[in-house]
């Protein structure tokens, strides 16, 4: 494994009531290589890399008052990673580009000669959010809003447009591939805003909140254009929205201090919560390219 982190972070009173912050980060990361194990051979397996992962982030508080404060915050990201060709890694192992990759059953699905598949994929992501707070002694009531989007994009690739399996050392069938190929999908939106406010009186405190959720996601303009096996290939698919969703979650929650100095407490809670979706997952099954691709 081989691991290299940046990072470089300051912080700018800008006034006795303005503080800025700065964080940039450059990341980058090689199992080198990755996947060797008793059923897939040294030269079947890959270099899983991580060559960029580089967030930027800045943020801001401002304490109006004793009682008021906002806060904001902003970070982007670009990430680029994937299964990639061997290197000249600490195994001495390189990749052949001439090689056919074989699945022998007879061995327990051993895979030798060479990998079937390569990935080289990237995203880019922006995230910022918004938040007042409002302190008295009874109450602590904040709210605000946070929005993200984003851009993948997922390269496969193939050395060979081919592959075999084997039986006992004889080729039983074989698959054929469309490679090499781009498939994507973009988050629009992953949008909230909330509010909520906790009461304390006595030894009772009494929490209540709300909560909008709207995630959207789309598809960018694709194509497919020639490759080994179809030489002619020449095929567009237009931008189209996929997936949008909206969500209303309430929070609530009470405590009680029984004995009034913090050693016994009584609390309930409900709530309700969402899966975060991102860029994976299931926003990406109705790709065009990935059905056209899985067929």
């Amino acid at each position: 494994f081989l691991s290299t982190d940046y990072q470089l972070r300051l912080t700018w009173q800008a006034a006795a009531k303005h503080k800025v912050g700065f964080l940039v980060d450059y990341q980058s990361y090689c199992r080198c290589p990755s996947g060797i194990s008793p059923t897939v051979s040294p030269e079947a397996a890959s270099d899983d890399r991580w060559p960029l992962q580089r967030p930027i982030q800045a943020d801001w508080t401002s304490p109006v008052t004793n009682q008021f404060l906002l806060e904001a915050a902003a970070i982007h990201r670009v990430e680029r990673w994937g299964s990639m060709e061997l290197g000249h890694g600490p195994t001495g192992v390189a990749a052949d580009p001439g090689m056919i990759s074989v699945t022998e059953q007879l061995l327990g699905n051993l895979v030798y000669r060479s990998r079937a598949t390569y990935s080289n994929n990237w995203n880019r992501t922006f995230h910022y959010r918004v938040a007042a707070s409002y302190i008295t002694g009874t109450h602590a009531l904040k709210f605000g809003f946070n929005d993200a989007s984003g851009v993948a994009r997922n390269t496969t690739l193939a050395n060979q447009p081919v592959s075999y399996l084997f039986n006992n050392g004889r080729p039983v069938s074989l698959t054929l591939r469309a490679t090499p190929y781009v498939d994507g999908v973009s988050v629009d939106h992953d949008l909230g805003f909330f509010v909520q406010d906790k009461w304390t009186v006595s030894r009772v405190t009494v929490g209540l909140g709300l909560r909008y959720d709207h995630f959207a996601t789309s598809f960018p303009d694709l194509s497919l254009g020639a490759a080994t096996l179809l030489p002619n290939r020449n095929m567009s698919f237009p931008a189209r929205d996929n997936l949008s969703w909206h969500d209303i979650t309430p929070k609530s929650h009470f405590a009680w201090d029984v004995t009034g100095n913090g050693k016994t407490a009584v609390k309930v809670s409900l709530n309700k919560y969402l899966e975060g979706m991102g860029l994976s997952g299931l926003t990406q099954t109705p790709s065009p390219v990935a059905s056209l691709a899985a067929d």
